[in-house]
């Protein structure tokens, strides 16, 4: 008897072109920039027509938006999962979570430009910059909304505004060292570690 757990077949198949296809386009785009960046090469490179990859994503607008909010969700999934794994030690989530974004930044120019809302250099045109700065706005509140809700639960008798003002001051300083990274930046999580056991002391003392 077939059961609702079975996979689809062409779901499977979209599945694997779609992943396949963002894999491509975000090394070509690294390699060679965005306006490099074509249907023809990407569905070469994986084996399918043209028209498969235009059915999944439309014109390069669709790829431009998939790729920005697939390494826009890939790192918010990451940043919660290094704080959720290390709940039973908030300092050194913190500084777990400020050394993968340094290196998720610099390993992906779309998630730097992302993290700096557009601002960063990087091999991108107007097309791709355009969807990066629509989002940016809304992925920063969703990351800066999780990191506050996260902190509250480690700081329960620090005042609600406090946490705020932590989280937005940490967050714009990550940001502030993404755009221009220090001269030795194997220091950088530690030095927010110290920070934020300066600003929420209740934080430092758990």
């Amino acid at each position: 008897m077939p059961t609702h757990l079975e996979t689809d077949p062409h779901q499977a198949f979209r599945r694997t072109v779609r992943a396949q296809a963002l894999a491509v386009a975000s090394q070509q785009l690294a390699d060679v920039g965005w306006d490099r960046v074509h249907m023809a090469g990407i569905a070469k490179a994986i084996g399918v027509s043209r028209p498969t990859l235009y059915a999944e994503f439309g014109r390069m607008e669709g790829l431009a938006e998939a790729l920005v909010m697939t390494e826009a969700e890939r790192f918010l999934d990451g940043i919660e999962a290094i704080l959720r794994a290390n709940d039973d030690q908030p300092l050194h989530a913190i500084e777990a979570a400020v050394a993968y974004a340094m290196a998720e930044a610099e390993r992906s120019p779309i998630l730097l430009a992302i993290l700096t809302s557009g601002r960063a250099e990087g091999p991108h045109s107007e097309t791709l910059l355009t969807f990066i700065t629509v989002r940016a706005e809304s992925i920063l509140a969703i990351l800066t909304d999780g990191t506050v809700k996260w902190f509250r639960r480690q700081c329960p008798n620090t005042p609600p505004e406090q946490v705020v003002e932590a989280v937005d001051a940490l967050v714009r300083l990550l940001i502030s060292y993404l755009m221009s990274p220090s001269s030795h930046p194997e220091q950088t999580p530690g030095m927010f570690v110290w920070l934020t056991a300066r600003m929420l002391p209740e934080l430092g003392a758990s």
